[in-house]
């Protein structure tokens, strides 16, 4: 198959997502997160961390690793 530059092309459509907090993501892993992925609980553990820091007040953010 030849590229025939004439042909029409689709229009661009931006990919479509839905910002969550903590509660939601925790939610959405426990029901559709996949349980053969190592990933899942290890999130689910920060998320649950972050939760115990924000009821303290206490809440200490990571510093991202290219700010140093």
């Amino acid at each position: 198959m030849t590229f025939d530059p004439k042909s029409t092309k689709r229009p661009y459509s931006a990919p479509s997502f839905e910002i969550l907090d903590p509660n939601g993501a925790k939610t959405q892993l426990e029901t559709k997160g996949d349980p053969d992925d190592a990933n899942v609980p290890k999130v689910l553990s920060l998320i649950e961390e972050q939760r115990k820091q924000e009821k303290t007040g206490h809440v200490v953010r990571p510093s991202a690793p290219w700010s140093k």
